[in-house]
């Protein structure tokens, strides 16, 4: 734990355990002796901690909370934190081993105290002072390995029938994207920009000069979404199958702009056509 969490709980809490470096049992013995009644987990689950939730059992309550996207199957975790839009997959009931802790807008909760950084020239390399884009642009500024030649033709389909340009953000040169975007006709300069990756204040000054976010289909974008419709940019993507291809219209619905949470390819590309504009 860093020191600057650990300062912040200091304040707020009546006593800070450090469980770092102890083996499940050590732990265990820990949090019965403060008597620990409710864990509250937000880390994703190494075999230590499946180990001290499910085998040492040291709490009567357990429940994870931004931890994983998706069940952890250990007998000893009691509760998951949901929303009504991720919760309401037909296989729920049967899929997930926690008992769902429905909360009352979006699961996944954030803080933007820090606030939006400037917009503008900084946002491309070399861009003259008072740039601004010239085009309308669709915007996925989530991780690249989440792309799927699925989305990236649907993407191809809309650009052919507006003048949008096609933003991404990439930890470096990605030559197989790149070449996958050629091979679709999506080449970069004309239709596409690919920015490096910045800090928290610089993508989201990147999501206020979009026109518009596009979320991927399977594994949709957490908190980037979140950050996207925070700078002021209306975020597009589809109700899947799967607790992570419900995430973006969890939030949408939480934002109250259900709408944009499409239910088909079909839809998702109108939809995006539509708030990009035709011409």
């Amino acid at each position: 734990m860093s020191e600057h969490i650990s300062a912040s709980l200091g304040h707020r809490a009546d006593a800070l355990l450090a469980l770092e470096g102890l083996t499940p049992a050590e732990a265990a013995r820990r949090l019965e002796a403060a008597r620990i009644q409710l864990l509250l987990w937000v880390s994703e689950p190494g075999e230590g901690l499946r180990t001290l939730l499910g085998v040492q059992r040291p709490v009567p309550v357990s429940t994870h909370h931004l931890a994983v996207p998706a069940t952890t199957g250990v007998e000893g975790v009691h509760y998951f934190s949901l929303d009504r839009a991720t919760a309401a997959l037909p296989s729920a009931a049967r899929s997930i081993s926690e008992h769902a802790l429905i909360l009352p807008h979006h699961y996944q909760v954030n803080s933007h105290a820090s606030g939006l950084g400037p917009t503008g020239s900084e946002q491309l390399p070399g861009a003259r002072a008072g740039w601004r884009w010239p085009v309308r642009s669709i915007a996925n500024f989530g991780q690249t390995t989440r792309l799927d030649p699925t989305l990236l033709d649907t993407l191809r389909h809309v650009l052919l029938r507006t003048r949008a340009l096609l933003w991404l953000a990439a930890p470096g040169p990605l030559p197989r994207l790149r070449a996958e975007l050629a091979a679709l006709g999506i080449h970069q300069r004309r239709r596409c920009v690919i920015s490096p990756r910045l800090g928290w204040q610089a993508y989201a000054a990147r999501a206020a000069v979009a026109t518009l976010y596009v979320d991927t289909l399977h594994y949709n974008s957490h908190t980037t979404t979140v950050d996207v419709l925070w700078a002021g940019t209306p975020a597009v993507s589809t109700v899947g199958g799967s607790f992570t291809a419900r995430v973006g219209a969890a939030v949408s619905r939480a934002a109250g702009i259900p709408d944009t949470a499409a239910t088909s390819l079909r839809q998702y590309s109108m939809t995006v056509q539509s708030l990009t504009g035709v011409g």
